[in-house]
């Protein structure tokens, strides 16, 4: 569990697994890193759970000089899809506090990423993982590639995947310019030249 242990006062575990989860069209199919059902990641199984139960995921403790940067990958799809929190917890407090970073929903199939600054503390932090589950067993919600880097993550507006089909998450098109990028999903006009999938979820019909 790369030194991350479960939490003793949540509801329920986070599993290490492989490939599709085992409720369809909730989690993923394949892991982040390399992109097969071979490689490793964590999810918090929705089967079998209630709405609102929380299973936490508990880092090693650390200090922190410098401003630092959670990198992550997260999988939330699924029609009843709760929610993904990330705490920075100061050891001297029984309390979580406030998420560093939270989402909710449906997300679609694939995987996106997370981001989220910390700041230097006097104190020993440690990360918090927090899945909640939605309200039915199409709440899976999987975590992949946690990586801590030195320095603050960049801005939030500057990250995108185009997947919404309106709105180009607020890049617009220089009017100087002598034509505007396409927003557009599966293989470009021409036969050879671009790509046939997209990155988000290497498939056709994403964006």
């Amino acid at each position: 569990m790369c030194d991350y242990t479960q939490d003793q006062g949540d509801d329920f575990d986070w599993t290490r697994f492989q490939g599709r989860t085992e409720t369809r069209e909730t989690g993923p199919d394949v892991d982040h890193t390399h992109g097969t059902r071979l490689g490793y990641y964590l999810y918090a199984e929705a089967s079998g759970r209630s709405e609102g139960n929380r299973a936490r995921l508990t880092s090693l403790s650390e200090e922190v000089i410098k401003p630092q940067c959670i990198h992550f990958f997260y999988s939330m799809y699924g029609d009843t899809t709760g929610s993904l929190r990330v705490y920075v917890k100061d050891i001297t407090s029984s309390s979580l506090g406030d998420p560093v970073w939270s989402l909710s929903d449906n997300r679609g199939g694939g995987w996106y990423r997370g981001l989220a600054s910390v700041q230097n503390s006097t104190n020993r932090i440690q990360l918090v993982f927090e899945a909640e589950i939605g309200n039915g067993e199409y709440s899976d919600i999987a975590i992949d590639d946690v990586e801590v880097k030195e320095g603050l993550c960049p801005l939030d507006f500057l990250n995108c995947t185009f997947e919404e089909e309106v709105g180009m998450c607020g890049f617009v098109h220089d009017e100087t310019a002598d034509f505007d990028f396409i927003h557009w999903n599966g293989k470009t006009y021409s036969s050879d030249p671009g790509p046939a999938i997209d990155h988000t979820t290497g498939t056709e019909e994403a964006l």
